[in-house]
């Protein structure tokens, strides 16, 4: 009976054409319902995603600038103190004047020095007499090896004896070591000075020096020959000048290094008398060279777990990481920063509610990128 059925049915091709359509239509409608069934399972997956938006980021060259507080001194400035005792009888340069070097600035009572001044003069132009007569009676043969021996030694003793005196009365005579200003006069006519006694003290005003210390991790960056501007605190005028010193070595308490920026009056052409700034508080600004940076919100900054600075980007596969980055400089209207490469999809919206490591669907943006304008 069932090889009766088969010869009748299953041997018969019009049957077995219609078995085949028919597992073909069921083939194609349920792998149909397969693909929907994934494509909306993916649809879900993407909708569960958080939406941020993002801006590519183009870096522009920033220059960068150090802020520090410092003090402005004179290069050099040089106290006079007496060498002798004696009464001050003259000063014919006023306090705050400029001097010239090698100018009177004070003179003591000099009359016992000068008489012993001019007594070793007329000592030594006898001596050397004597001992010329000497030498010319010995190639006479007239006066013995002993005698011009003797008559050298007091030649000698008369020269030893000018320089003390000469010494001494120039002692009297106070003059300026170098061009300057008399910065501070010490004494009055009458006073009696003894040797140490301050007189009176110059001011080297052809330079000016601003100290200052800066923090270790700005230090590989400085180089001598930097420029910089000092700006006298509490007043409206700022002087410029070069970075001429950087210390080998940090402060063993602070850490910091001690830096001194050169005022040089040729960088100064306006102004004329330099040395009225020693001794001012500055707030100094060097420039360095520029770096790749890019201007966002200071909103946008981030802390991590290790309390490093940086933002959130979004990577090729659509992931949130975090990006270290470093101040350059703030401005009124955002905060420049470097550490990000060109085309980085910075998130500008949406940054505060998704973490590193998150997969995100990314919003459409407008035609602008971040950092277009420097």
């Amino acid at each position: 009976m069932l090889a009766s059925f088969c010869k009748k049915y299953v041997c018969n091709r019009y049957f077995l054409v219609c078995i085949f359509l028919l597992l073909a239509f069921f083939w194609f409608f349920s792998g149909s319902h397969a693909d929907e069934q994934m494509t909306n399972k993916a649809s879900d997956r993407n909708y569960a995603r958080q939406k941020v938006q993002v801006q590519q980021v183009i870096n522009r060259p920033v220059a960068r600038q150090i802020r520090l507080s410092g003090h402005i001194f004179a290069d050099r400035t040089v106290v006079i103190k007496s060498q002798i005792a004696e009464t001050v009888a003259t000063i014919p340069a006023n306090q705050g004047a400029s001097v010239d070097k090698g100018q009177l600035l004070v003179q003591l009572k000099n009359q016992t020095y000068l008489a012993e001044l001019n007594q070793a003069k007329a000592l030594v132009a006898q001596r050397n007499i004597q001992y010329d007569a000497v030498r010319k009676l010995h190639r006479k043969e007239l006066s013995s090896a002993l005698q011009i021996a003797e008559s050298q030694t007091n030649l000698k003793q008369a020269e030893s004896y000018l320089a003390t005196a000469q010494k001494n009365y120039d002692a009297t005579l106070i003059q300026a070591p170098f061009a300057g200003i008399l910065y501070d006069l010490s004494v009055e006519v009458g006073d009696y000075v003894t040797p140490g006694s301050p007189i009176v003290s110059i001011l080297d005003d052809r330079r000016l020096i601003a100290k200052t210390d800066v923090p270790q991790k700005y230090v590989q960056e400085l180089a001598l020959g930097y420029a910089a501007v000092i700006n006298i605190a509490n007043r409206s005028d700022s002087l410029s000048g070069s970075l001429h010193y950087i210390a080998p070595q940090a402060d063993a308490d602070t850490r910091a290094f001690a830096l001194e920026i050169a005022i040089q009056p040729d960088q100064n052409p306006n102004h004329q008398h330099l040395a009225a700034y020693a001794g001012s508080t500055a707030d100094i600004s060097i420039t360095l060279p520029p770096v790749q940076a890019v201007k966002i919100s200071p909103a946008l900054l981030a802390l991590n777990d290790q309390g490093t600075i940086g933002v959130k980007l979004v990577d090729e596969h659509h992931k949130v990481v975090f990006h270290a980055v470093e101040e350059v400089k703030t401005d009124t209207d955002g905060i420049w920063i470097s550490g990000l490469e060109d085309q980085a999809k910075l998130i500008i919206q949406g940054a505060g509610i998704v973490k590193p490591g998150e997969l995100v669907a990314m919003m459409d943006t407008q035609d602008t990128v971040i950092g277009e304008k420097p």
